[in-house]
């Protein structure tokens, strides 16, 4: 018998060639299932994109983030939805938001965790969970925390951090030597999130070091626990309006989350998520939005004027944010003008400029003569909803506050404004964002005896949002925001 088969084992290939043909049957087929048998057969794109993630892997680690220009382009090319890689779908059409960026009422919406995966630090946070419900969950107290009334409640705390920034640059007046804005703002943001979510303001210096070594701060947010005095034990619901002392962290510990969602791990990501997202996007809006104020002594001039007419001329008493009877802050709400700085500098930061990509579990999502199946993930990136031209005009990248001045501002526009994320996990602090950024530009360029800043060497290319990464950043060799103050 044995006589029989040698010839026929003689003539089989070894078992490395075998193994090599396996493979490429296997994906032969791989490559048949992606073009033509997928769910996603039917949308176009590149046939490279289709067929592998190395596509992406190329543009976004290799050419440092310049996937979502890419995409810009493959729009142009194939037209309003397109895959991006063989997993996923992209759109451009601002009408698709409702149904993509769902508010997670009516139907259940998860994050696809692939966009952003990688920041092992944070995935017990709110920001990265991907299930609805338990996003739904873990973000209830933040929410609670951050609202508005809340946020307009903190004010007073807020004013006094904000003004540190005046009193920081008035060191600076009169020796000529350069101010590093970048600097400055993300010191001042690190001071409010320790203001508002430790009791120990200190805590945020060791804090915003560790955060800047990739993200090992857990450390510094664990030992807070041990610092902390025992909170008020009460509960409280969305609509709840919390004193305004009180703590992120000691509102989280004492709020109606389960027992295993109040974990040393859980409470430092979710702290550690609101630090790094406080320190770095406010920064950034302020960068922006201070060089154009600088850039263009019309527009400085018109802030000024409006601010002093406002909050008038004897600011003395700003230490305790009263002109008059009246607190500063709620005649900031009357600023027109600022409030529009800065709404379009927040819109010229964009946020995460590539897609946060969403699955709708419960229902397809129909556009035309295509439907997406449930569970597909698509996204929107901020960078083509921030810069259409149908609603931006043919200058989408230049910055002109007049656009959400009253008469011009229009409902296309907050439907395509997407710096802070749309639909149910919209950002967090967006309440906090621009409540902060009136009062740091109130402290900068409100009347009295403030700090006259003078740009130093410093071109809108060293701040313009041009690099995607998790958030929009500047070009690699940009010098940032220097200013010199008489």
């Amino acid at each position: 018998m044995s006589e029989h088969l040698r010839p026929l084992l003689e003539a089989a290939p070894s078992f490395p060639v075998a193994l090599l043909g396996f493979l490429f049957v296997c994906l032969l087929a791989l490559c048949v299932y992606r073009l033509y048998l997928s769910p996603l057969a039917q949308f176009p794109g590149p046939r490279i994109a289709v067929l592998t993630g190395w596509y992406e892997f190329y543009y976004d680690i290799i050419l440092d983030g310049e996937y979502v220009f890419k995409i810009e382009q493959l729009h142009k090319e194939y037209g309003p939805i397109i895959r991006i890689n063989p997993w996923e779908l992209h759109a451009s059409d601002p009408i698709l938001l409702p149904q993509i960026y769902s508010s997670g009422v009516k139907r259940r919406v998860e994050k696809y965790s692939w966009s952003q995966s990688g920041l092992r630090l944070i995935e017990e946070s709110h920001f990265l969970t991907e299930s609805h419900e338990l996003h739904r969950l873990r973000r209830k107290p933040l929410g609670t925390f951050f609202s508005q009334k809340n946020i307009d409640n903190m004010e007073p705390a807020i004013w006094q951090v904000s003004q540190r920034i005046r009193i920081k640059l008035q060191t600076f007046r009169g020796s000529e030597s350069v101010a590093n804005m970048n600097d400055l703002f993300t010191a001042v943001s690190a001071d409010l999130v320790a203001a508002l979510a430790f009791d120990e303001v200190a805590l945020n210096n060791r804090l915003y070091k560790l955060v800047k070594q990739q993200f090992d701060s857990s450390r510094a947010a664990r030992s807070a626990f041990s610092k902390l005095p025992s909170p008020l034990p009460d509960e409280t619901d969305e609509d709840e309006l919390l004193s305004p002392d009180t703590k992120l962290i000691a509102h989280l510990l004492h709020s109606n989350l389960p027992e295993q969602e109040k974990t040393t791990e859980r409470v430092c990501a979710e702290l550690l998520t609101v630090f790094t997202a406080t320190v770095f996007n406010i920064p950034r809006a302020m960068v922006v939005t201070t060089y154009h104020i600088l850039a263009n002594p019309a527009m400085k001039k018109k802030l000024c004027q409006e601010l002093d007419t406002l909050l008038g001329p004897d600011m003395g008493s700003r230490r305790r944010g009263l002109t008059g009877d009246t607190p500063i802050w709620v005649k900031l709400n009357q600023a027109e003008y600022l409030k529009a700085c800065v709404k379009e500098g927040v819109r010229l930061v964009f946020g995460p400029l590539r897609s946060t990509a969403r699955r709708n579990l419960d229902a397809p999502i129909v556009y035309k003569g295509w439907v997406i199946p449930p569970g597909t993930p698509v996204g929107m990136s901020a960078w083509l909803l921030n810069t259409d031209p149908e609603v931006w005009g043919p200058d989408p990248l230049t910055f002109r506050p007049e656009r959400w001045l009253p008469g011009n501002h229009k409902a296309e526009m907050d439907r395509n404004f997407a710096s802070m994320g749309k639909g149910s996990r919209t950002c967090l602090g967006i309440h906090l964002v621009y409540v902060f950024m009136r009062h740091l530009l109130a402290a900068m360029f409100g009347p009295g005896d403030q700090p006259e800043l003078r740009l130093y060497e410093t071109e809108e290319s060293d701040v313009a949002t041009t690099v995607s990464g998790i958030s929009g950043i500047a070009k690699k060799e940009a010098r940032g925001l220097r200013v010199v103050v008489r």
